[in-house]
């Protein structure tokens, strides 16, 4: 039934081109009002696309699949989501004229070239339809009639592609695929019948992929703020059109109040789940369009149940932690416990973050839970045979709150974490132990483990002897990390990969020890000691 629907309205659609066509013409109604790059428009007018921390330069003729570069880079490429940087400089004629060039050759492309498989995957496609849309009023001034041509039939060829898709599977629409339909139903009146359908397939969707906290269902922060971004122009392009629609007004509140949980007083995300930090103005932007006031006091402590995420308030600090949610069971997310520390805007205690490139050595070191700041073991994997179950408790005192996690490890052993945040002191304390239940030969035996926190690059570490080890804010500020086992306290290399996904040097604090049945555990403190 689904393919009879969209073969029909696909007859209706070609009975109506002339409007279609006549509607291309018109200035659009709407475009996303996110910030623009000016300068990352100046480069890519001189043919330097850069995405994804990786740089491609297109001297000469534009190349569809570039070897050696990653997948990320090819999909930013092909959404032509850099239109709206290059509208942004200065001479409309020259940015006009380019956007053909690359709007223009893909239309032009045939199944004999060579075109990166990620091209027409639905979600890249959805963008691309909502950005030449955006756009088209400035791409189509200066245009010859050859490419209006060419440029209508590539706008049907994706609106088909993607409706025929939603009628015979609308479970496989992504949100930039719906995104890019809605756009076209928004902003061509030959098409305003696809609101219907779009707006149920929209609703099926917010259902799926939203949590009941608000939570994205990939637990990723950055994934969380690139579909409330989808969302919002969403209800941007409704709008347009006095269309209001409910679920989706609800759905971005609620993402909305999540996204101020996981960021840190700088305005990026912590790094957790295959993340990076984002764009701090882009992330304002979303929280504003949310209708959330930053400028209203934060509760000192929020745990969202659903995306096992955790956040503690204290004096100027703010504590950021995952743990397992209740929704997982057989294939835990790495980096499960682990903490981010941070005092006022500058970080303190990080996550490595996720590589971005081509090399499996270093996706995969950053899947280690060596990669995040929290306790592992030579035998990190849980056992296949029962499910993966996790606890967490959260208590409010009058001098702190207490956030305790119980997490297994392998062969029974489980890692009980205790972390308490001070309200009125600049001080953070904390516990791991392991209980044995049910692993007496590892009790007995031992098992290698260690404690590890990694470091912001800006933090500089100076170990202080047997009182711990100093570290340095870029403010002057200072805290003094100690611990119960300061014999096994060592500072070693580190990595950070949070800015565009790329590897910085840095340090970390590794607490490294053979735990057994009568050292099962450790103590530590973080407290601020001096003001510059």
């Amino acid at each position: 039934m689904g393919t009879i629907r969209w073969k029909l309205w696909w007859l209706q659609l070609q009975v109506g081109a002339a409007w279609f066509a006549e509607a291309l013409t018109h200035e659009p109604i709407y475009r996303p009002a996110w910030a623009l790059t000016h300068n990352r428009g100046r480069k890519i007018i001189k043919r330097e696309f850069t995405f994804c921390g990786e740089t491609v330069e297109m001297a000469g003729h534009i190349q569809w699949n570039v070897a050696e570069i990653s997948v990320d880079w090819h999909r930013e490429f092909f959404s032509f989501g850099w239109l709206q940087d290059v509208v942004a400089i200065h001479s409309e004629k020259i940015a006009s004229s380019f956007a053909r060039e690359f709007i223009n050759g893909f239309t032009l492309i045939t199944p004999h070239d060579d075109l990166h498989s990620s091209a027409w995957e639905p979600e890249v496609a959805g963008e691309r339809l909502a950005h030449w849309l955006y756009y088209r009023a400035f791409v189509l001034r200066g245009g010859s009639k050859t490419f209006f041509v060419r440029y209508e039939r590539a706008l049907l060829r994706h609106i088909q592609m993607l409706y025929q898709l939603g009628c015979t599977n609308p479970e496989a629409l992504s949100p930039n695929a719906l995104k890019g339909l809605l756009a076209a139903a928004t902003a061509l009146p030959s098409l305003i019948d696809l609101l219907q359908p779009l707006l149920r397939w929209l609703e099926m969707l917010i259902q799926r992929d939203i949590l009941p906290d608000g939570g994205h269902i990939s637990l990723s922060p950055h994934h969380h703020v690139q579909f409330l971004r989808t969302l919002i122009e969403m209800k941007e392009m409704l709008e347009t059109i006095s269309i209001a629609f409910e679920p989706l007004d609800h759905a971005i509140a609620r993402m909305g109040a999540f996204l101020r949980m996981i960021i840190h007083g700088d305005g990026k995300l912590g790094l957790f789940q295959q993340n990076l930090m984002d764009d701090p103005t882009l992330i304002a932007q979303c929280l504003q369009q949310a209708g959330i006031d930053l400028a209203s006091p934060s509760p000192k402590a929020h745990r969202a149940e659903s995306s096992g995420y955790a956040r503690i308030h204290g004096a100027h600090q703010s504590l950021l932690l995952t743990r397992i949610p209740p929704s997982a069971r057989q294939d835990a997310p790495v980096g499960v416990g682990s903490i981010e520390f941070s005092v006022a805007k500058e970080r303190l205690i990080v996550n490595c973050g996720t590589y971005v490139g081509t090399s499996n050595a270093w996706i995969h070191a950053m899947q280690q839970p060596s990669a995040f700041s929290v306790l592992s073991s030579t035998d990190d994997a849980p056992d296949t045979h029962t499910p993966y179950h996790a606890s967490q408790t959260l208590k409010s005192h009058d001098s702190h709150t207490t956030l305790q996690l119980l997490l297994p490890l392998a062969h029974g052993v489980t890692h009980e974490r205790q972390l308490d945040v001070y309200h009125h002191e600049r001080m953070m304390r904390g516990k791991d132990m392991l209980h044995w239940s049910g692993a007496e030969h590892l009790a007995t035996n031992g098992l290698d483990v260690a404690v590890r926190f990694h470091l912001h690059p800006d933090v500089r570490c100076q170990p202080r002897k047997e009182h711990g080890i100093l570290l340095t804010l870029v403010s002057g500020q200072e805290w003094l990390f100690s611990t119960s086992a300061a014999n096994f306290l060592h500072v070693e290399e580190s990595v950070f990969l949070g800015v565009q996904g790329k590897p910085q040097k840095t340090l970390q604090l590794c607490i490294a020890w053979r735990a057994t049945e009568e050292r099962s555990g450790i103590s530590w403190e973080l407290r601020y000691v001096a003001a510059p």
